[in-house]
C-alpha cells in the first residue's frame, strides 16, 4: 500500500510539473523502492541478530556468575593472600642476604660467641636453682591456657632427670648465700657443653614469649619450632599462637593464613573452629564483609554446638 502511495504521489508530482514520466521512469522508481525496502529488511534482521548475540553473551554471564560461588570466592581470596605472603617472603630473604653481606663476619662471630656464653651460663645457674629446690621438697608450678577445649598450654616433660631438666624461673625464699653458692658452681661448669633442647622445651620457650606479650621474639621462637620440627607435635599449636601474635599486632592478613594452616591441619575440631572464627573476625577487620560471613556461616554448618558457632549466630543475627 505504502508503494502504491508512493508512485501514486511521485506521478501526481510529475504530472503537476507538466512533465509526463515515461513507463521506464517508473519502473525504475519501483525497482528503487524495492531496493529500499530490502535494505531496511536486511538492516532489521542484523539488529535482531545483534540482540540475539547480546542476549546470548548476557546468558553466559549471568552462567558464569552463578559458578563463582561462595567457597570459589574465598579460596581465589585465600590464594591472593598466600601470594602476597610469598612476595613477602622473598622481599624479606633478599634483604636478609644483603644485611648478611654487609655484617663484618669478626663481629658476628663475637657477637654470637657472647651470647652463647651468656645462655649457657643462665642454663646451668637455672639448672642448679632447679636441682636445690627439689631437694628441698619444691615442685615446678605450671600454667596453662585452653582454647575451645584443644590443649594449647605449655606442656611438661615426663620422666626428666635432674640434669635433663627443663630450665624454669622460679620463686623462692633462698638466701643470698645460696645464691652465691649456685652461681659460683655454675662458673665451675661453664666450659661444659651447652645440651641441645627436646622439643617440649623449645615450643614452652615460645609459648612463655607468647604469654609475655612480646609478639617479635614469640614469632621468631614459633617459627624456629616449625622450621625444626616441621611435622612436630605442636604444629597446629605454633600456627595457631601466630594466628594469635598477628591479629594482637592487626596483621590480619598474616593472622589468616597462619589460621588457615591450622584449618588445613589434623588438629581438633575445637581448635579448627576457633582458627576459623578468628579468621573470620580478620577479614571483618580487613573490611571484607563477605569472606567474614562465608566462614561465620561455615562454622555453623561444620561445628554446630561450638561456642564459636553461638558467637557468629549472633554475628550474623541468627536466632537460636
Amino acid at each position: 500500500m505504502k508503494k502504491i502511495l508512493y508512485v501514486g504521489c511521485l506521478g501526481f508530482n510529475l504530472l503537476l510539473g507538466g512533465c509526463v514520466a515515461s513507463q521506464d521512469e517508473i519502473q525504475t522508481l519501483k525497482i528503487k523502492v524495492l531496493n529500499l525496502e530490502t535494505t531496511i529488511q536486511q538492516q532489521s534482521q542484523n539488529q535482531k541478530a545483534v540482540e540475539n548475540e547480546l542476549n546470548q553473551l548476557k546468558g553466559r554471564v549471568d552462567t558464569l556468575e552463578k559458578k563463582l560461588n561462595e567457597d570459589l570466592l574465598l579460596e581465589v581470596k585465600t590464594k591472593a593472600l598466600a601470594e602476597i605472603e610469598e612476595l613477602k617472603s622473598s622481599q624479606a630473604k633478599i634483604s636478609s642476604q644483603v644485611e648478611d653481606l654487609m655484617a663484618s663476619k669478626e663481629d658476628f662471630y663475637k657477637t654470637f660467641t657472647k651470647h652463647s656464653e651468656e645462655l649457657k651460663t643462665r642454663i646451668e645457674v637455672l639448672e642448679l636453682k632447679v636441682k636445690s629446690l627439689e631437694e628441698k621438697g619444691a615442685s615446678p608450678q605450671a600454667t596453662s591456657s585452653s582454647v575451645s577445649n584443644e590443649t594449647l598450654s605449655k606442656p611438661s616433660n615426663q620422666t626428666v632427670s635432674n640434669t635433663t631438666r627443663e630450665p624454669q624461673i622460679f620463686t623462692s625464699s633462698n638466701n643470698a648465700t645460696s645464691d652465691e653458692t649456685a652461681k659460683t658452681d655454675a662458673s665451675k661448669q661453664q666450659g661444659s657443653p651447652q645440651k641441645e633442647l627436646t622439643e617440649v622445651e623449645v615450643y614452652n620457650q615460645a609459648f612463655d614469649l607468647y604469654q609475655q606479650k612480646k609478639w617479635d621474639e614469640a614469632i621468631k621462637a614459633f617459627k624456629q619450632y616449625l622450621q625444626k620440627y616441621p611435622k612436630g607435635k605442636f604444629l597446629a599449636q605454633s600456627h595457631y599462637w601466630l594466628g594469635e601474635i598477628y591479629y594482637n599486632k592487626k596483621d590480619y592478613e598474616d593472622a589468616i593464613l597462619s589460621y588457615q594452616k591450622v584449618i588445613e591441619s589434623s588438629a581438633s575440631p575445637a581448635l579448627k573452629a576457633s582458627a576459623m572464627y578468628k579468621q573470620a573476625l580478620s577479614f571483618k577487620n580487613l573490611g571484607d564483609k563477605d569472606a567474614s560471613t562465608i566462614l561465620l556461616k561455615r562454622i555453623i554448618k561444620l561445628y554446630p554446638k561450638s561456642k564459636e558457632a553461638q558467637e557468629a549466630k549472633k554475628l550474623l543475627s541468627i536466632k537460636r
